[in-house]
């Protein structure tokens, strides 16, 4: 095209130019001259092109602004925005930019359409504007928010507002999920020095946990309910996100625009915006950016603590230390809620709803990147002292965070244990706890890894879903680590002033993270380029001796069969293994996949990007129903001086799409004994099931890397995107085209490694592959033929650490369906 924009920066490219002219079905589009790019380095860019309709002599031309963002990101704010504008009507066409559609560039872009700002004119965003400025824009935007946008409803009773339900803990997780994640908060606490397991109390001023309250959920304060007052949130309101309109060279800040709607919830806590909005712009006085190479002054001490005492307690008198201008802003933002709520009678549940919030968005912003150590250790102090006010409102002390201590059998629900090792009840099997685990003394010589002489277990014990016909893989000695990818950086807060296109003026775009394109699998290639390397280890699964299988009858069939089998011994360790005895336990019958021929098909390919394709042509029924449903079993075992101390869980869930449902958990005891626990979960509180995989291949594709991308750092990594790839197998009834992007993305990840080729119970070929983490834990994932997955273990070194064995997926019209 050959344009040029401001500061010398190219237009973009045809093929961007191209779509758009599609979606318009136009003659020409050309970039309009004063253009002024987006200075951040984020995944989305902003254009402003005329558009070009000529017919005959003569032509028509329209402006459009023109966001290119990355796939993953454009599902979120394409829904958001449009619910957003579908919202209270008047608001709607007076404040929000109009999005007019979106386009598909190619599998990693998308276009967002929408309508020039302001019919053209000069507009700035909040965060370009000077300190005074802001402080006089935000109190008018605030007010608009809460009294136009969430205008309560009047009637014979008076004036009523929306509320929701909901618990200490999960408001605060719920707030943190919006913009970060518990693991990332965590993960910039360690950073600070606080770990996760830092007790309820922690050794800053002797102040509250607030990491507690994700971490702990079953404690008193977590669990304990709360009204939650609601309504229209935009989700993301930094300051890049609010454009003030100019109209004769004067500022317009009643008449402001929102944008990058894709956070909105029509009913999010209604301190939402406020404290994000306020908290961002209190931060550039705290903690200000340097301008230049020279480090920005540090606001002193005793007045970043004067700003967080009174951000806390706004009724209070302000200290002499606090800035007078920051004292009347952050009056009148919380006194327009407070007001607001005080109008149903409300003013103690506003601003006990107030300090939690300043809590979560507090931990939220210790994931920011671009506040410096200053910034996240004001933020850090300012959430202990936001969670010390609310105890000191409800009349309770840190001891309320601890976790309550598990209900004694009197209280629980017990289960009788069956009379027999395995019964049939229907299609629904019930599986015998396993016997207690007895270790007999083992003489050492060499001994690797071991708790204490003569006290090691081998606990590579049979598959539970295969019972023979394993074949043996090589297993040697541990490799070199694997290459892992790069640690993104956390997104900062996105409140820096950048520039609105077309008109000349300073605004901000929200710092999204850059889209992950899935990676090509490497072609094969044979040993020759990696002669200098050692070839990395496999892991060795047991082959099994059957001594003596056993059959009793109890009741009117049959029971239970009892399988005795030692493990072979392992190389360079000499140890004689011990006997152990289990209770054989069936998995579920796994449908072959039609067009199967009689010999139960093929050997199954031992790369896993071969592996993604083989499922991805296989056609399957999917199921129906309204829940999403899954059923599977947790063992894990904690090793200790000479003891293997293990667990047994079994859980059946529930779920809709909107992370709502139900939670059987039932605990099997050691002698046999069974306890279960019913949880039911409103919208959104099913935080431990990821939200549904998309159908669209692309869709999954850019989700995946997204879920992915928001993990911590320590865990953006092959192995965590082995264990996110698990727990979406586990909990979500999939079609073959789904599973097969999940393994196709898995196998683009280095290090992922082929662990063996086993037939199952029904005589079908299974695979499983594995990846080690920088700890030297290794998971490994076994499939079926048809690419679900059947169990995931975690082991070190000889020891396995914990198990995962899925018995079924599916979807039922109810929660009281069985779901296995």
């Amino acid at each position: 095209m050959g344009y040029r924009v401001a500061n010398g920066h190219p237009a973009p490219d045809t093929v961007v130019l191209s779509a758009v002219r599609e979606w318009a079905g136009a003659t020409d589009v050309q970039i309009v001259p004063e253009f002024t790019p987006d200075p951040h380095k984020t995944d989305a860019r902003l254009y402003c092109v005329s558009v070009i309709w000529r017919e005959g002599a003569g032509s028509t031309k329209q402006k459009y602004i023109v966001k290119v963002v990355s796939a993953e990101s454009a599902d979120d704010l394409i829904a958001g925005h449009d619910r957003a504008q579908r919202s209270r009507s008047g608001f709607a066409e007076r404040h929000i930019v109009e999005q007019l559609d979106w386009y598909r560039v190619d599998s990693r872009r998308r276009l967002l359409i929408q309508q020039v700002a302001n019919g053209g004119d000069a507009v700035v965003s909040l965060a370009a504007l000077n300190d005074d400025e802001r402080q006089d824009a935000l109190p008018q935007i605030v007010d608009a928010l809460v009294n136009d946008w969430n205008a309560p409803d009047t009637g014979r009773h008076g004036v009523r507002l929306p509320t929701r339900e909901t618990t200490v803990g999960e408001f605060v997780r719920q707030e943190v999920a919006q913009l970060a994640s518990a693991r990332s908060v965590l993960a910039a606490a360690a950073r600070l020095g606080v770990i996760d397991n830092a007790g309820t109390v922690l050794d800053l001023d002797g102040a509250p946990n607030p990491l507690a309250l994700l971490t702990r959920t079953n404690s008193p304060l977590a669990r304990r309910t709360m009204d939650c007052l609601v309504g229209h949130t935009h989700g993301d309101l930094n300051g890049g996100n609010v454009l003030i309109p100019y109209e004769r060279g004067e500022p317009r800040y009643g008449a402001f625009l929102l944008v990058d709607l894709g956070g909105y919830r029509p009913d999010g806590p209604l301190t939402r915006d406020l404290v994000f909005a306020l908290l961002s712009t209190l931060l550039g006085t705290v903690a200000p950016r340097p301008c230049g190479p020279a480090p920005a002054e540090v606001l002193p001490r005793d007045q970043a603590d004067a700003i967080s005492h009174f951000l806390i307690d706004p009724d209070s008198s302000p200290s002499s230390r606090l800035l007078p201008g920051l004292a009347t802003l952050i009056e009148k933002v919380y006194g327009t809620g407070s007001r607001h709520a005080r109008r149903a009678n409300y003013g103690p549940e506003w601003h006990q709803q107030w300090c939690l919030t300043i809590v979560a968005q507090a931990l939220v912003h210790l994931t920011f990147d671009d506040i410096g150590e200053a910034g996240h250790r004001w933020c850090l102090r300012l959430a202990t002292k936001a969670l010390a006010a609310y105890l000191k409102l409800i009349r309770a002390d840190p001891t309320t965070l601890a976790p309550e201590p598990l209900p004694t059998p009197t209280s629980a629900t017990t289960v009788p244990a069956p009379r027999s090792p395995l019964s049939w009840a229907g299609d629904t099997v019930k599986l015998a706890p396993l016997p207690p685990l007895t270790v007999p003394a083992v003489p050492s010589t060499g001994q690797r890894h071991t708790n204490g002489p003569g006290t090691r277990l081998d606990q590579r014990w049979l598959t539970h879903w295969s019972l023979r016909h394993l074949r043996d893989v090589p297993l040697g000695a541990a490799s070199d680590p694997v290459a892992r990818p790069h640690d993104a950086a956390f997104a900062g807060r996105g409140d820096v002033p950048a520039r609105w296109p077309a008109n000349g003026a300073p605004v901000a775009d929200r710092a999204e993270q850059r889209g992950r394109a899935a990676h090509r699998r490497k072609p094969p290639h044979d040993d020759s380029a990696n002669l200098g390397r050692a070839r990395r280890n496999r892991l060795r699964l047991p082959s099994v001796r059957l001594r003596t299988v056993m059959a009793t009858l109890a009741g009117v069939g049959l029971a239970g069969s009892v399988y005795h089998f030692a493990p072979p011994e392992r190389r360079e360790d000499h140890l004689a293994a011990p006997t152990r005895t289990i209770t054989a336990i069936p998995t579920r019958n796994v449908p072959s996949a039609p067009g199967r021929s009689d010999d139960r098909g093929p050997t199954l390919p031992d790369d896993l990007g071969e592996f993604a394709e083989y499922v991805a042509d296989l056609v399957e029924e999917t199921p129906v129903g309204k829940y999403a449903c899954t059923r599977y079993e947790v063992r894990s075992w904690e090793h200790g001086e000479g003891r293997s101390t293990p667990s047994h869980h079994r859980y059946e869930l529930w779920f809709t799409a909107e992370q709502g449902g139900k939670k059987v958990a039932i605990e099997f005891g050691p002698t046999g004994s069974r306890r279960a626990r019913t949880t039911t979960f409103t919208a959104g509180e099913m935080t431990e099931v990821d939200p549904v995989p998309k159908k669209d291949p692309e869709a999954l594709r850019v989700q995946l890397w997204r879920t992915w991308g928001k993990l911590p750092p320590e865990l953006r990594n092959t192995s965590g995107m082995l264990q996110l790839v698990a727990r979406i197998l586990l909990h979500h009834p999939l079609a073959p085209a789904q599973r097969a992007v999940l393994l196709e993305e898995l196998s683009t990840m280095s290090g992922i490694e082929f662990a063996g080729s086993y037939p199952d119970d029904e005589g079908e070929p299974g695979v499983a592959f594995q990846a080690e983490d920088q700890d030297g834990r290794r998971d490994t994932l076994l499939f079926d033929s048809n690419g679900r997955l059947l169990r995931h273990d975690l082991t070190q070194g000889d020891l396995l650490l914990s198990q995962h064995h899925l018995i079924r997926t599916t979807r039922t019209d109810t929660m009281d369906t069985p779901c296995g």
